[in-house]
């Protein structure tokens, strides 16, 4: 559950107004391509805060 404007919504109800839950956060794998970190496999984290870091 999320309070959202004042209102407690489900994971369904927040998937029903949002075309996509990435919109709101998400983990992506990355592999780097160029230079000496050529094949090296990252995650980037996005938070609904706007929080975004790598690991």
């Amino acid at each position: 559950m999320v309070k959202l404007y004042g209102q407690t919504l489900s994971r369904r109800q927040v998937a029903e107004r949002s075309g996509m839950l990435s919109q709101f956060a998400g983990v992506r794998l990355m592999t780097l391509g160029d230079g000496v970190e050529r094949g090296i496999r990252m995650l980037e984290f996005r938070t609904g805060s706007g929080l975004r870091f790598t690991a």
